[in-house]
């Protein structure tokens, strides 16, 4: 039986199949669409059978792409969820081993041995939060508005009727309450909670100095293992495109949680009950700087003493990662750079060695290849008539747009595509503010280049035209 992960991938690769079914169709139906417009207008759509019916498949694909998106959405949620119940099992029969070990009688298990259920009046509230306000009388609807406004800076109408505001503000107001009530169990009940809120509000506000510090103890946000697990292995799958493997999560999952010891999350409260947070980590941000790059860290800035940030480095690069990700970074860059020049080359441009330095620290600082193209394009196409800028705009190459006028240069000068300069005046005379030469025109005109007349086809044109000449007199039979 597949495990998750390769059920979850093969969706992720169904998925990513689809979508690209779909943009490949998209593409050749623009393609169409350019090739059946001699004007060049982008946006022209030949309003014919064989367009409706690409339309129609592109549809069709696109459907099949969301569809396999959206079970792969609702796959990983489910995946997700499982996780966790998973997780939290495995500490229930952890603790439940530790008391059997220290012979004390484990504390979840009834008499016979059989789990204690504990009731959680908390998520009992929450799931029935909708039913109750609206079996409550306007009044008290009226009274628990009030209260909600009485101790939080979100606001909600005051109007007796239930809305989704009321809602909102009530759902919110029990997990505060279960929160406090977690950390604070003198107080175990919503109302108490909300007597104690407005007592610390009442404090603030009668106060002088406009700031009064320390109204909770300062709360360190430490990851548990099912979210250092997930952060982690979203971390090294951007990265690295692959799961992080145990020794991965066991190691960052020890740093980050001493990280997020070191910086708990400290409130203060401002003169009229306003709040204000500081302190604590971005779980996501320290991760990433731990996987990519922990030697640029400022261990001091995130209350890390020399000696703690040395073992955590030593462990860190024990594992390699940094390295590697250092030379997938190189190879992208180099990879980056070798599509900048093509895209220059197509347009008829040659990037010089202080662009490319240029582009590569830009690379290397995370700007994505497409937006420096657009750049790249960006150039030439102010270089250009209106009607050739417009394409170009639009993502369309000059060697594209080009493409049947060198065509027939090559063939009636005799000269390779590739070595048909994208500035060769004879070429750039095709389209003018003043439109776009037919391609017989172009043709004719080809003939007046002094260099058709180095050409086979001239010679033998010449010879052509004397061997009429000769008939005409009747030298040649």
């Amino acid at each position: 039986m597949a495990q998750p992960t390769e059920f979850l991938s093969k969706l992720k690769s169904d998925a990513n199949n689809a979508r690209k079914l779909a943009d490949i169709k998209k593409d050749l139906i623009l393609q169409k669409s350019r090739k059946g417009n001699k004007n060049y207008n982008p946006n022209y759509k030949p309003f014919n059978t064989e367009y409706d019916a690409d339309e129609a498949e592109f549809t069709r694909l696109d459907n099949l792409a969301k569809d396999a998106e959206s079970k792969f959405d609702s796959a990983k949620q489910g995946f997700e969820e499982s996780k966790k119940q998973k997780s939290a099992k495995d500490n229930v029969v952890k603790d439940r081993l530790s008391q059997i070990e220290s012979g004390a009688k484990p504390t979840d298990l009834k008499p016979d041995g059989t789990p204690k259920v504990t009731p959680d009046p908390f998520k009992s509230l929450l799931t029935d939060a909708r039913a109750d306000l609206k079996k409550m009388k306007p009044e008290a609807r009226l009274e628990i508005a009030k209260k909600i406004n009485s101790i939080s800076d979100t606001k909600v109408p005051e109007s007796g009727e239930y809305t989704d505001a009321l809602l909102a503000g009530y759902s919110s107001l029990i997990n505060s309450a279960q929160a406090y009530y977690g950390l604070n169990p003198e107080f175990p009940t919503i109302e108490s909670y909300i007597a104690e809120q407005q007592r610390q509000r009442s404090i603030i506000g009668a106060g002088d100095t406009g700031v009064a510090e320390d109204i909770y103890t300062p709360q360190a946000d430490i990851a548990s293992a099912t979210e250092a697990s997930a952060a982690i292995n979203n971390e090294i799958f951007q990265a690295f495109g692959r799961n992080a493997t145990p020794q991965e999560i066991s190691t960052f999952t020890r740093i980050l949680n001493k990280i997020e010891r070191a910086n708990p999350v400290k409130r203060s409260g401002s003169k009229g009950g306003k709040y204000e947070y500081s302190g604590g980590v971005s779980r996501e941000e320290i991760l990433r700087q731990l996987i990519q790059s922990p030697n640029d860290i400022n261990f001091d800035s995130i209350n890390i003493d020399k000696k703690t940030a040395k073992t955590m480095l030593e462990n860190i690069n024990k594992i390699g990662l940094a390295t590697e990700f250092g030379k997938r970074q190189e190879d992208k860059t180099i990879t980056g750079i070798q599509v900048l020049q093509e895209t220059a080359r197509n347009n008829g441009l040659t990037l010089l060695p202080s662009q490319i330095e240029s582009y590569k620290t830009r690379l290397k600082n995370g700007e994505k290849v497409e937006t420096i193209q657009s750049n790249i394009r960006a150039m030439v196409a102010n270089t250009m008539p209106d009607n050739v800028k417009k394409l170009i705009d639009s993502g369309i190459d000059l060697t594209e747009i080009y493409q049947p006028y060198r065509q027939s240069m090559s063939t009636i000068l005799e000269i390779p595509m590739d070595k048909i300069d994208l500035n060769d005046p004879t070429l750039t005379n095709a389209i003018t503010d003043k439109g776009n030469m037919t391609l017989f025109d172009f043709k004719r005109s080809l003939r007046k280049d002094p260099r058709w007349q180095y050409t086979d086809n001239a010679r033998e044109t010449v010879s052509s035209g004397l061997t009429q000449v000769l008939k005409d007199f009747g030298f040649m039979g």
